[in-house]
């Protein structure tokens, strides 16, 4: 005989799932390394346009662990007019020039990209199309906390934030 309550969870049973599972995601979601909480990521900040190209700039996650040691950043930029449009060079030879800084507006690292040998190549982008370059950072003993990244020279590229915790 199969007991009634069979394949049925009991009222306290359902009530210590329901705390533990309460507790489970109010600790994902809270705390960082040794125990610290995350702070709140500011909105990233949109580039305004520079003639037909507007700009952008991300790292490749969101939050970090401390102690992280790369950080990748991509920026983009996309031809928003509606004829076709010159690239940025500086995307194709050496890459962007960039800034970190943390939340008290201290840089804590400035990319100045190296001086090459670029050919007079411009790449024509569509209206709508994209091209984009990726920067890799080795990233410092960071501390815990929020961090952006902006261009250190040139066009606007909007400034992005990432967390440490």
């Amino acid at each position: 005989m199969i007991p009634a309550t069979a394949g049925f969870v009991k009222p306290f049973e359902m009530r210590l799932l329901i705390a533990a599972g309460i507790v489970f995601l109010t600790a994902c979601g809270s705390a960082g390394s040794a125990g610290q909480p995350c702070p709140p990521r500011s909105a990233d900040r949109a580039a305004a346009p520079t003639g037909c190209l507007a700009y952008s700039i991300a790292p490749d996650a969101r939050s970090y662990p401390t102690g992280v040691s790369r950080i990748s950043f991509t920026v983009t930029a996309t031809n928003v007019s509606t004829q076709s449009c010159g690239g940025p060079s500086s995307l194709l030879c050496g890459g962007p020039s960039l800034t970190v800084v943390d939340a008290a507006g201290h840089a804590v690292w400035t990319r100045k990209p190296p001086v090459v040998a670029c050919p007079m190549l411009i790449r024509l982008l569509q209206p709508g199309e994209s091209m984009s370059a990726k920067v890799d950072w080795q990233a410092p003993n960071l501390s815990t906390g929020a961090y952006s990244v902006l261009s250190a020279t040139g066009p606007d590229l909007g400034r992005s934030y990432f967390l440490v915790c």
